[in-house]
This record gives structure tokens, C-alpha cells and sequence, in this order.
């Protein structure tokens, strides 16, 4: 049994959720680019972070509403997703890596790893970034803050591509399933060193 809120008990929580939690962020980003190309021109990064954050929880909602483990709570106009024992909040990242707030007291808090509507939960920040040309998923990250506003732990998840070459003999047919892709929790010695973020 791992210590409530440590990184092992968080990744014991996502491990079951990690290809819907990377699928709703690609997918979110393929609804915002079916967007018009010349109204997508006209919008601020503001505005872009709104619309791909909306579709992002979508995408999640999509997902995994029927789940017996989750439950969508909205709470000062912000969508909170309650999985498994912890609380997530789907945030995009900016270029500095930091998850971009406007300063309010609720944030405030939030970025101090406080859930303050259910302060039993372990509020966990789902952070993910995309490349400059908003064309594919940089990364999706799992945050743990502690009370100072600095990162205490992060879990980052990563796709996985089958490089499996598919040899086929003379006479036969491809098989209609295609190679599944997996996303995997990255667990190495690159975790135990975490950059402080200054506020």
C-alpha cells in the first residue's frame, strides 16, 4: 500500500486511465484543428487555450462518464474531474512549461496542491502541450504541487508506436486489426530530479 497522495499511489490511480487520458488530448486537438484555418488565425493564445481546454474535457467526458470511478464536479465555472480517488484538472501548458492561470484565489490554491471544495482529495494537475503549429501532442504530464506552488512530483504518460514490421505471404490478406497503440507511465531515474518552478 502506497502513502495517500504520493507518486506511487497517483500512478497506481491513472495506470488504468492513461490511454483515455493521451486519447482525449490528441483528440481534442483534432476537433480544434476542424476548425477553420483562417478563424484559428484570428485567435489570441487565450482564446486557443479556452477552446482546446473545452474540447480536451470533452473528449474526457466522452470517455469516461459512464465510469463508476469518475465523476465531473464544476465548481467557479471550472470542470474538475473526480477519478479514482483524485481530483484532475486539465490544464494546457505554455511554452515555459507552466500551466496558465489567471491569477484568482481559487487558482492560487489550486496551484498549492489544495482541492478546496473536497479538501480529502488529492488534486493532481493533467498538463499537456502541443507543438508550435498546434499539429500533435508534445507531451501530457500528471502534476503533484505542494503548498509552496512548486512540483512536487510529475508523471509524465507517452504513446508508444508499434514498430512491428507486418510481413505478409503471397495469397493471403492483411488482417483487418491493425497493431494497438499503447501509452506507457515513464518511471526512470529522469523522474527523481524535479525543476522548481519559481512563482
Amino acid at each position: 500500500m502506497h502513502e495517500h497522495g504520493s507518486r506511487d499511489w497517483a500512478v497506481e490511480r491513472i495506470k488504468p486511465f492513461r490511454a483515455d487520458l493521451w486519447d482525449a488530448v490528441q483528440l481534442g486537438l483534432q476537433r480544434y484543428q476542424r476548425h477553420d484555418v483562417q478563424d484559428r488565425l484570428d485567435y489570441n493564445a487565450r482564446t486557443s487555450a479556452n477552446i482546446l481546454n473545452s474540447f480536451v474535457l470533452a473528449e474526457v467526458q466522452k470517455r469516461l462518464s459512464g465510469h463508476k470511478k469518475s465523476r465531473f464536479i464544476e465548481r467557479n465555472g471550472t470542470v474538475y474531474h473526480e477519478l479514482n480517488g483524485c481530483v484532475l484538472w486539465y490544464k494546457g501548458l505554455g511554452a515555459d512549461g507552466k500551466p496558465s492561470n489567471h491569477p484568482s484565489g481559487a487558482s492560487d490554491d489550486l496551484m498549492q496542491g489544495t482541492f478546496p471544495f473536497k479538501e480529502a482529495l488529492v488534486l493532481l494537475l493533467v498538463g499537456y502541450s502541443y507543438d508550435s503549429l498546434l499539429s500533435d501532442v508534445k507531451g501530457v504530464e500528471i502534476r503533484r504541487y505542494n503548498a509552496a506552488g512548486n512540483i512536487e512530483y510529475y508523471i509524465e504518460l507517452e504513446k508508444l508506436e508499434s514498430n512491428k514490421k507486418l510481413v505478409v505471404m503471397p495469397g493471403t490478406q492483411l488482417p483487418g486489426k491493425t497493431a494497438k497503440r499503447r501509452v506507457r507511465i515513464k518511471m526512470g531515474p529522469e523522474q527523481t530530479h524535479i525543476h522548481t518552478e519559481a512563482n
